[in-house]
């Protein structure tokens, strides 16, 4: 499916960019303890990038879930898939968790047991993901009987109790997750072709809820992390439908560069973090970041991701491929 593996790997870029931004954006912290001023123009950057990537990644994953359980009737037997699951997502959490604690020790010190269990530093989103997958097949029975505007109100409900009752990564984005399959499952894209000025209407105002977002300044009571995911469940899902509309259904990739980076994302993903705070270490990189405010963050993002994306290949060779899931 050509729609997801370009929105995956879009998305992976984004996750690198803003993590070689990140220490120009936000300066020095206990996260980030590099010294740094903080950059007004970075922050908005950031700020970007950081609305789409995860969202973007959450999205995907749920739209091939559901495409997978129902269009092609996989993940029949509910074992076997949670199973599959963890293998690919809390094995890899293990792993690089260790890790994290032999090269970066320090950074234990900044969380507290749970949270380290739970994904300390970009390893949150595994578990997130794996409670994603987890929550979706068990009420399978449920969603895949609903009209469209059922699990909307599902989606509704999901987003309320987090923000009201009890603020965790799993409830931050099973509404956008779930979304995904919503696409696939009431056939959204059928949806708005029948009810042409009711999508109008409701993409208008999505919209407008983005771009409210993108140039409003983050201080605003309206710049709220709910438009954030509006803005990267937005791009998301318009990237879906024009892909689908300008490729064949089932068509796959045949770049041999974008197949790569599709496949390695997730190794890419965990590989790219724990290099950039190793080198972060030398006073010589945090002192390019000083004087080149611009260079540096190119110059690291592109070393990153090509050293990620050859140390995933290599290890997608062996017999510890296990570990990027």
């Amino acid at each position: 499916m050509i729609e997801v593996s370009i929105i995956r790997v879009v998305a992976m870029a984004m996750v690198v960019a803003y993590h070689c931004l990140y220490p120009l954006a936000f300066g020095s912290s206990a996260y980030w303890p590099y010294d740094l001023q903080s950059l007004d123009p970075v922050s908005n950057i950031c700020r970007f990038l950081n609305s789409i990537d995860m969202p973007a990644f959450v999205f995907i994953s749920g739209y091939l879930y559901a495409s997978i359980k129902i269009q092609k009737n996989g993940y029949s037997r509910k074992r076997t898939f949670v199973v599959k699951k963890a293998k690919r997502l809390l094995i890899p959490l293990a792993f690089w968790t260790v890790v994290i604690y032999l090269l970066l020790p320090e950074r234990f010190v900044l969380y507290k047991p749970i949270d380290i269990l739970l994904g300390m530093d970009h390893l949150w989103f595994l578990p997130m993901l794996f409670g994603c997958f987890v929550v979706t097949d068990f009420t399978y029975n449920i969603w895949r009987r609903l009209p469209l505007y059922g699990n909307l109100i599902v989606i509704l409900v999901i987003t309320v109790l987090y923000y009201v009752l009890f603020k965790c990564q799993l409830l931050a984005y099973l509404p956008i997750f779930f979304f995904g399959v919503v696409v696939v499952n009431n056939n959204i894209q059928n949806w708005l072709s029948l009810h042409m000025s009711k999508s109008m209407l409701a993409m208008a105002g999505m919209v407008l809820c983005c771009v409210i977002f993108l140039l409003t300044d983050h201080r605003l009571p309206i710049h709220s992390d709910l438009l954030s995911r509006l803005s990267g469940t937005l791009f998301s899902f318009i990237s879906v439908l024009f892909f689908q509309r300008f490729f064949k259904e089932g068509c796959q990739v045949n770049n041999l560069i974008l197949n790569s980076l599709d496949k390695n994302s997730m190794g890419i993903y965990l590989i790219h973090q724990i290099a950039l705070f190793e080198i972060l270490k030398s006073d010589w990189v945090v002192g390019m970041y000083r004087s080149h405010v611009v260079l540096t963050p190119i110059i690291m993002f592109l070393i990153l991701l090509l050293a990620s994306w050859a140390l995933s290949i290599l290890i997608n060779r062996t017999k510890f491929k296990f570990v990027l899931g």
